[in-house]
């Protein structure tokens, strides 16, 4: 990941977006007090979701949602302060 696009307001609050060295998008979260908070999204370069859940403080936080290259669930597991906790079925 090479470039990263961050637009926000006074208080920290807006997006940041990350992208692959070729241009595609790789991340896309929600800042709050310019911590990555809330929902994020991280991408294959075809464009797919390689990632799906939440932040908090900058960690990834609750239910993470794992994705294959095509676009099809791996698994989802409970993390906690950006380690895994426990596979969720």
């Amino acid at each position: 990941v090479i470039q990263q696009q961050i637009i926000m307001d006074s208080l920290g609050n807006g997006t940041s977006k990350l992208y692959y060295d070729s241009g595609e998008l790789y991340e896309d979260a929600l800042l709050e007090y310019a911590y990555r908070n809330g929902p994020i999204t991280r991408y294959y370069k075809n464009g797919k979701k390689m990632l799906t859940g939440t932040m908090k403080d900058d960690m990834l936080d609750g239910i993470i949602t794992e994705y294959d290259s095509n676009g099809k669930i791996l698994h989802k597991v409970r993390y906690q302060d950006d380690e895994a906790v426990e596979n969720v079925k």
